[in-house]
């Protein structure tokens, strides 16, 4: 009796696992405002022409009259420091879903921006409004008027160039 072992290479596992880890080396998943999605309403006036992002960076950085509210650093520094675990754990499990990067991609923007809409207007980390900012508005809410600015924030991916707003 004559017994043999032949040894299968199949090397097709490998090279998607190889694949799909030089995918994730490429993604990039950006949170905030884009050019694509012009202008605010509230500054698209006669001689005035402020887009999302212009209204954003006044924020971030403040003026003489306006205090600095760096939203999205402020979304950054929480997930840098653990504060979210439950969405860090979520974006690490599908990261790893071999195959379905795409699809996921826009899973991980759509909760980053998410979790970026959440800070508008939470005291928790930011400083209230000047009295009589509250007064105007009737309310002590950092960051939100009308709620366009907020509703605004998007992501999009290097893999899909589009900025989504909402689904």
């Amino acid at each position: 009796m004559k017994l043999s072992v032949h040894k299968k290479k199949n090397a097709k596992g490998l090279e998607k696992v190889l694949k799909h880890f030089q995918s994730l080396d490429d993604l990039e998943i950006f949170t905030g405002y884009f050019k694509e999605q012009g202008n605010h309403s509230s500054a698209s006036g006669e001689g005035e022409s402020l887009s999302y992002a212009e209204i954003m960076e006044l924020h971030h950085f403040g003026t003489d009259n306006i205090p600095s509210r760096p939203l999205l650093s402020i979304a950054t520094g929480e997930l840098k420091r653990g504060n979210d675990k439950d969405l860090l754990q979520f974006c690490k499990d599908a990261c790893g879903q071999i195959g379905k990067l795409p699809s996921n991609s826009k899973k991980i923007g759509r909760e980053m921006r998410d979790y970026s809409k959440a800070i508008f207007g939470d005291m928790s980390v930011m400083d209230s409004n000047a009295p009589l900012t509250q007064a105007l508005k009737g309310r002590d809410e950092p960051l939100v008027d009308t709620g366009e600015l907020r509703d605004n924030l998007a992501y999009k991916t290097s893999l899909d160039d589009t900025p989504r707003t909402g689904g």
